[in-house]
C-alpha cells in the first residue's frame, strides 16, 4: 500500500571534500527542516543559507541542490506526492501563493515553533513506520494510511500557517485567467513527462497558444514554455 508522504535524511559527508547532493525530485514536492548545522541550497541562480530551525520549501517540483554543508548537518527531508498536494490544497490555496513561496522559500522558526513542527514530523514518521509492521492487519493498514494522510495534511497546514503569518497574501479574485493558470499547473504536473508543447496545454482549455501563453505570463511572471522547460 503506497503512502503519499516519505522521509529521508541528508547523508553525512563521506570525506572532508565538498560534495553536491540533490534531495528533491521533479515528481514530488519537498520540504527540508534543518535540525542542526548549516548548508547552502542552490536554486537556479540563487543561494539560500539554511541554519538550525530553518525550513526550506520547494513547492514547484524543482530539483534542489545542496552545497557547502557543514559536517554536523542534521535534517529531515519530507517528500510529498504532487497528487496529494493538489487534492488537499486546491480548496484553500490560491495558485499565486505558490509562486510567492517559490520566490521566498525559506522560513525561520522560533524555538517554540521549531519544537512543535519537529514533534509533528516525528509523530508522522513513527506512524509511517508502523505501516511496515508485519503484525499490522488489513484494517489497521487502511486506517494507518488515512492517519498518515491526515497527519501530513495537518503538518502542511501548520507550516503554511506560520509562513503566511510572516508573509500575508491577499487572495486574488478567481477570474477566468486565474482558472486558466490553475488548470495549467495541475495539467503540467500530471503530464510534463510526455507533453512538452505549449499547444497541448492551450488546446486543453480551448485557447490559442499565443493567448494562453500571454495569460500564463501575466499571472505567474513566467511563460508557459519556461514552465515546461523547468520541469
Amino acid at each position: 500500500m503506497t503512502i503519499p508522504v516519505k522521509f529521508s535524511t541528508v547523508p553525512p559527508l563521506a570525506s572532508d571534500k565538498e560534495e553536491d547532493y540533490t534531495f528533491s525530485q521533479t515528481d514530488k514536492c519537498s520540504l527540508f527542516l534543518c535540525q542542526g548545522g548549516e548548508l547552502d541550497i542552490i536554486l537556479e541562480d540563487k543561494t539560500y543559507h539554511i541554519r538550525q530551525g530553518d525550513i526550506y520549501i520547494s513547492p514547484l517540483l524543482m530539483s534542489i541542490q545542496i552545497k557547502h554543508r557543514s559536517k554536523d548537518l542534521k535534517g529531515v527531508v519530507l517528500t510529498v506526492d504532487i497528487d496529494y498536494i493538489l487534492t488537499n490544497t486546491k480548496k484553500t490555496f490560491d495558485p499565486t501563493w505558490s509562486f510567492f513561496i517559490y520566490e521566498n522559500p525559506c522560513l525561520s522558526l522560533s524555538k517554540e515553533q521549531y519544537m512543535y513542527i519537529d514533534q509533528l514530523i516525528d509523530a508522522l514518521r513513527r506512524r509511517i513506520a508502523t505501516m511496515s509492521s508485519a503484525a499490522t492487519n488489513t484494517q489497521q493498514k487502511i486506517i494507518n494510511r488515512e492517519l498518515v494522510t491526515a497527519m501530513g495534511e495537518v503538518l502542511c497546514y501548520e507550516i503554511l500557517s506560520i509562513y503566511f503569518a510572516r508573509h500575508p497574501q491577499q487572495p486574488q479574485h478567481k477570474d477566468r485567467k486565474n482558472h486558466v493558470l490553475q488548470n495549467f499547473m495541475v495539467s503540467l504536473y500530471q503530464n510534463h513527462r510526455t507533453e512538452r508543447e505549449v499547444t497541448y496545454y492551450a488546446q486543453e482549455q480551448y485557447l490559442t497558444p499565443r493567448y494562453f501563453s500571454a495569460i500564463i505570463k501575466e499571472k505567474s511572471g513566467i511563460s508557459a514554455l519556461q514552465w515546461i522547460i523547468r520541469l
